[in-house]
């Protein structure tokens, strides 16, 4: 049986005009997943983006596949797999969540749970995908 977390915004319908979209971290073994928003996700991105260009944190693979317009599968539908969680643990930490709980950003019990995901999971394969 597979344990399913997910941000507090998956609940919620996203405002008139957005998309649905969700990111998704799973445990190879299908165990374990993660879910969040796009938006959510591309908030983190874009701030580990920033704390990249002033060389607190190491150009990870979900950042490049992000900033790079990579993708998180290729054309034939194969998932990415995260190659450098640790790297990411520590890009994540560095984040300073949202004040603002609105559409834009993630909260500070969001990034630990993902957090807490990720170093649970370390060890395991993980994929990454949108859907």
């Amino acid at each position: 049986m597979t344990r399913i977390y997910h941000t507090s915004k998956i609940k919620e319908i996203p405002p008139y005009g957005a998309f649905e979209d969700e990111i998704i971290f799973q445990v190879q073994d299908n165990s374990e997943s993660f879910i969040m928003r796009k938006y959510e996700f591309d908030w983190l991105a874009d701030k580990m983006f920033d704390n990249w260009q002033q060389k607190r944190n190491p150009y990870i693979q979900i950042l490049k596949e992000w900033n790079e317009c990579i993708g998180f599968q290729d054309v034939e539908g194969q998932v990415s797999l995260i190659k450098d969680v640790a790297d990411t643990i520590e890009a994540l930490k560095m984040i300073e969540p949202s004040e603002d709980q609105s559409y834009n950003g993630i909260n500070k019990e969001d990034i630990e749970l993902l957090l807490l995901f990720l170093e649970r999971n370390k060890d395991k394969p993980i994929e990454i995908s949108e859907s």
